[in-house]
């Protein structure tokens, strides 16, 4: 019966891992950051830049990002965290460095493809596309 139920969790894990795999791959590389529709109805139209780490798809190991956009002084802003694949590639825990320490938010992906990418966030519906390398 032990055995039994070992195989079970092992094989439960190998499916999940599956699921987040290729939300994984897609989600590496640059990428940019072209409109963000807030929950209140504004927008926001700047450029900002984000660079996603290679993420494990086991739903329990943080990889890196790095967001890059222009202040309101016009200087270049850094932002920093982790991210993690979780939910078989439907939502990603993003984990932000602030002043205040770490701030975590679990966004909702609504679609991933190798060219766009679209998340919702508790700031609201953030739009993307890939950045290709020449």
């Amino acid at each position: 019966m032990n055995r039994l139920l070992l195989s079970v969790c092992v094989v439960l894990v190998a499916v999940s891992c599956n699921k987040n795999k290729p939300v994984a791959k897609k989600m590496e590389g640059e990428w940019k950051l072209y409109h963000l529709l807030k929950d209140d109805g504004s927008e926001w139209e700047k450029d900002a830049i984000v660079r996603f780490e290679y993420a494990e798809p086991d739903g329990k190991t943080y990889a890196s990002w790095t967001r890059h956009n222009t202040g309101d002084t016009g200087d270049t802003v850094e932002i920093t965290g982790k991210y993690c694949i979780i939910e078989k590639g439907l939502k990603v825990v993003l984990q932000t460095n602030t002043q205040n320490g770490i701030e975590t938010d679990t966004a909702k992906i609504e679609d991933i493809d190798k060219k766009s990418m679209v998340l919702r966030t508790k700031e609201g519906v953030n739009y993307f596309k890939k950045i290709i390398p020449n």
